[in-house]
């Protein structure tokens, strides 16, 4: 299921009808985490629970494990402001409960960002209160003591460092009017970035050149003057009003030699990933943008259980009826997959930051208990030309482009024809031959489309051990009801193995193909 919409819009469309969702604050389930956690290459022994696909620690056990290392902290209570405290590079004094094991598998945690003091600057960081005990998110406490926190996953390892180096950042590019400026890191004292000139629009990875106006290496939505000393710009970054001097000539042909010289040592690398199009973005080097984002998603993913889970009212638009209806439908198509979607909450939460042919896109995995996903992703974050993609992780669906031919309208059992048709063609890896049979039922469909969508098909099955497209099988058919009329039909494949395979098709709202993979019981 698709549907592509801008994510504030989504939410506006949602927020008269389920203003709870968009509270300070959320209830959901934590669970410990039983990963193992070592600092500076040493296993230490320290409590976590994982919220929402996040490891929570508890403030107090950081600033133990880490007593004596570069980055220590001491932690106290600042009166006046009602906050806690942080020191940083202060000794910190243990307390009785400090390390204490985690007993409970399971809790229930009340996340909320508050504020803490650090060196007695107000910093904001995701907390979970659990059990009466105040845990925050790793990574955000990392960033804001200066301790490295990665992690293993073949070996399912948590892994800090407490003297981590700094990463070197790429130097900040721009480009205004046919000029290049880079960053000089100074900061403007003589403006606060009253009225601005233009915004920067377009952007490409830290390691290249802007070729365009209003193009960065470093992000969108930043807005800039023009008009500076020497030829400068200034540009309004974080709140801070940085000046960006234009690039001589000169700069720009050892920029070029610079280049050229990465190019060859990333050569060999690159012929290797040739077929690799995807580039992650490390989270560290997410823009502003892209992280309110996923803060965002998750107020919309909130909003989207609840109006599953609950009756539209009487004065409902036919914006919120159509929303229901779409993640309803959603909804169906996940318990006929047998991994049922949105119950239980999300388990875990996967977020990246994608390149795809030079375009960065935001991605959100919503996993639930049953093994589903909802998958929230977008490109052009910032932008006003931000979409939201919503699709169900758990079967594929090759989607029409026009009405069901009037042929087929009541003929279920000719569908089911069809698609039996569909699927011999792909066993036999005759792409066009499915192409053309999918158009029949006004699906749009090409060969790259096709075969798109049996790699999908194929790993989807492989993720559960049941190998598809098998061509001696024993085919079922069946209509499957749909408001009261039968307008879908399915194909079972059943294998010798006892595995199966399902190709449905649906007339209804946001309809098409549908493959799903059984295991044998």
């Amino acid at each position: 299921m698709k549907k592509k919409i801008s994510l504030l819009l989504a939410i506006l469309m949602l927020v008269t009808l389920i203003p709870t969702a968009f509270a300070e604050s959320k209830t959901v389930d934590a669970v410990k985490n039983t990963k193992k956690v070592t600092l500076d290459g040493e296993e230490v022994m320290v409590g976590a629970y994982d919220v929402e696909g996040y490891n929570y620690l508890k403030l107090r056990d950081i600033a133990a494990i880490l007593n004596g290392k570069k980055c220590q902290f001491s932690v106290g209570y600042d009166e006046p402001t009602k906050l806690i405290s942080v020191e940083l590079a202060k000794a910190y004094e243990k307390v009785e409960g400090d390390l204490a094991e985690i007993k409970d598998e399971k809790a229930k945690a009340i996340v909320s960002v508050k504020k803490i003091l650090v060196n007695g600057e107000e910093k904001e960081v995701k907390t979970a209160l659990i059990n009466e005990y105040n845990y925050m998110q790793l990574r955000d406490l990392g960033s804001l003591v200066g301790l490295n926190v990665d992690y293993d996953k073949v070996n399912k390892v948590i892994q800090l460092k407490s003297d981590a180096e700094e990463k070197e950042e790429a130097p900040r590019y721009v480009m205004i009017k046919s000029k290049l400026y880079k960053d000089t890191g100074e900061i403007n004292k003589n403006m606060t970035c009253g009225t601005m000139d233009g915004k920067i629009l377009t952007t490409v990875d830290a390691k290249e050149m802007p070729k365009k106006d209003n193009e960065s290496n470093f992000g969108t939505g930043y807005e800039y003057q023009i008009g500076g000393e020497d030829g400068s710009i200034t540009v309004q970054i974080d709140d801070k009003c940085l000046i960006f001097k234009e690039v001589k000539e000169e700069e720009k042909t050892e920029d070029k030699k610079d280049e050229k010289k990465d190019e060859k040592k990333d050569e060999k690398k690159e012929e290797v990933k040739k077929e690799a199009k995807v580039e992650l973005v490390p989270e560290d080097k997410w823009t502003k943008e892209e992280k309110e984002w996923f803060d965002t998603c998750d107020n919309y993913h909130d909003a989207v259980i609840n109006i599953v889970s609950n009756d539209l009212p009487d004065d409902a638009n036919e914006v919120q009826t159509a929303m229901k209806t779409h993640f309803t439908n959603m909804l169906l198509f996940s318990i006929y997959g047998g991994n049922i979607a949105f119950e239980g909450g999300a388990k875990s939460i996967d977020r990246r930051v994608e390149v795809r042919d030079g375009v960065r896109y935001c991605v959100a995995d919503y996993n639930y208990p049953s093994g589903s996903a909802l998958r929230f992703e977008a490109s052009k974050v910032g932008t006003d030309d931000e979409q939201l993609n919503d699709s169900l992780i758990n079967s594929v669906i090759l989607y029409p482009e026009k009405e069901l031919p009037e042929k087929y309208q009541k003929d279920t059992k000719l569908i089911c024809k069809v698609l039996i048709e569909f699927y011999d063609a792909v066993a036999d890896k005759d792409y066009e031959k499915a192409a053309k049979v999918a158009k029949e039922l006004g699906i749009k469909a090409d060969e790259e489309r096709v075969k798109s969508f049996e790699n999908e098909m194929r790993r989807f099955a492989k993720a559960i051990d049941v190998e598809i497209f098998q061509k001696d099988y024993e085919a079922k058919e069946a209509p499957v009801p749909y408001d009261d009329e039968e307008k879908d039909s399915l194909v079972t494949f059943n294998y010798k193995d006892g595995s199966s395979f399902n190709l449905l098709f649906t007339n209804a709202l946001e309809g098409g193909i549908v493959g799903i993979g059984r295991k044998a019981n």
